[in-house]
């Protein structure tokens, strides 16, 4: 798993040990309930806890832990939440990464993350995954931070390495090449520089690829930082 996908896998993991936490008991469900009630909430329902297995689950817990993270937040108040977690896991704690378990509470930027990523695996649950419009997919090839490696990434872990997988990865290159194709034959010099206005980072001779090939080889932009596009 690259880099940024770690990223989001330790974000996962401490939101999924926050309703774990919650969830453990009724005095701990019973406090944050508390806090759901004086952050004014009112979505209905209760955080979920999902199956690590299976990202259809995953993506319904973050849906509804999403909804309560300002509950979330005031439960740090309470020292025995607070406690409980090993705290500073994203500095790479040994200790941590020993018992995920216990990584947490999530901080700003999990939940951040934890966002993003719902609104990536949107796509997969909108409907039947061969409806879908291929560009939605396309938008996030063209994010430099995530590329065609992570949508690949995503189609095999939610639909394993088979049929499925390979015929919506063919279907986004295919895409990516038609749009490529059209727009480098409305103006020849665009194919050579204006298509992708995206810095390089690929050393050596790319004489003969296009810019489209360029890109995709070129490294991820890192998920760290204040990257903007």
């Amino acid at each position: 798993m690259t880099s940024g996908l770690k990223d989001y896998d330790k974000s996962i993991k401490v939101i999924r040990n926050a309703v774990k936490y919650v969830r453990s008991s009724p005095s701990r469900l019973n406090k944050f309930k508390q806090c759901i009630e004086d952050e004014k909430i009112s979505v209905g329902g209760s955080a979920c806890l999902d199956v690590p297995t299976r990202w259809n689950s995953t993506f319904l817990m973050l849906e509804s832990a999403i909804k309560y993270r300002k509950a979330f937040e005031r439960m740090e108040d309470d020292s025995q939440y607070f406690g409980y977690f090993i705290v500073d896991s994203s500095l790479g704690n040994e200790k941590a990464n020993q018992n995920e378990s216990r990584i947490g509470p999530p901080c700003s930027r999990d939940w951040d993350e934890a966002e993003n990523f719902m609104m990536f695996l949107e796509l997969f649950f909108v409907g039947e995954l061969g409806k879908v419009n291929p560009l939605l997919f396309v938008a996030v090839v063209l994010d430099p931070r995530y590329k065609k490696q992570y949508v690949d990434w995503s189609f095999e872990e939610m639909y394993g390495i088979n049929d499925v997988s390979n015929k919506m990865e063919n279907r986004v290159t295919k895409c990516l090449k038609n749009l490529f194709e059209h727009y480098s034959a409305q103006d020849p010099d665009c194919a050579k520089e204006k298509s992708l206005p995206l810095k390089t980072k690929t050393k050596g001779d790319e004489g003969g690829k296009s810019e489209l090939d360029k890109y995709l080889k070129d490294q991820r932009e890192s998920m760290d930082g204040d990257f903007d596009l």
